[in-house]
């Protein structure tokens, strides 16, 4: 999938699991402990979850605060 951020005018190459995170955070702003919940992701994609913000974030798809 394909994410275009107008702010930067760059353009990313994300996974699903990063393109639902962007589209549950762009209808609300959610912390990563709501994002888990709300996603109801399994262990393993839970256990991941930071990395994948962490990685959002270095590009300015997401912010950390």
């Amino acid at each position: 999938m394909v994410c275009y951020c107008p702010d930067s005018g760059d353009t990313h190459l994300i996974n699903a699991e990063a393109a639902e995170i962007l589209r549950t955070l762009g209808r609300h702003p959610i912390a990563e402990a709501g994002l888990r919940e709300t996603l109801s992701l399994d262990s393993e994609a839970a256990s991941g979850l930071g990395q994948l913000l962490a990685d959002l974030a270095r590009v300015d798809l997401v912010s950390e605060s």
